[in-house]
């Protein structure tokens, strides 16, 4: 069936000798493009971006695992199309907290 839906999944996880889930709420897209069915999974968190700004970029920070740990940088997940950006389903999977940042694009100058 041609179309969106929302749906929630069951993510297993392992951990050592723990096992658990986590709920995810998936958007699950069936798109038609030359005689192909086209099926994207995506979060169902989005980032939606009100008005006509530029385009924003997100990334994500994840906590230091010990006082040891140097690198704690901002990782880039992507950018908003039509201003709007679905977050991937690992980070709305993942067992353990995450940061979510936003940016705008700065526009380049052509001459």
């Amino acid at each position: 069936k041609v179309g969106k839906s929302i749906r929630s999944v069951r993510i297993w996880n392992k951990r050592g000798a723990e096992t658990f889930f986590t709920m995810a709420n998936i958007v699950w897209t069936v798109e038609l493009e030359e005689n192909r069915r086209i099926l994207t999974l995506s979060s169902a968190t989005s980032i939606d971006v009100f008005g006509c700004g530029p385009i924003i970029e997100v990334g994500i920070k994840f906590p230091r695992n010990s006082e040891q740990e140097q690198c704690n940088e901002i990782k880039p997940l992507g950018v908003t199309v039509d201003n709007k950006f679905h977050l991937p389903i690992w980070v709305e999977s993942c067992s353990f907290p995450a940061s979510i940042f936003v940016r705008p694009i700065a526009q380049r100058k052509t001459s």
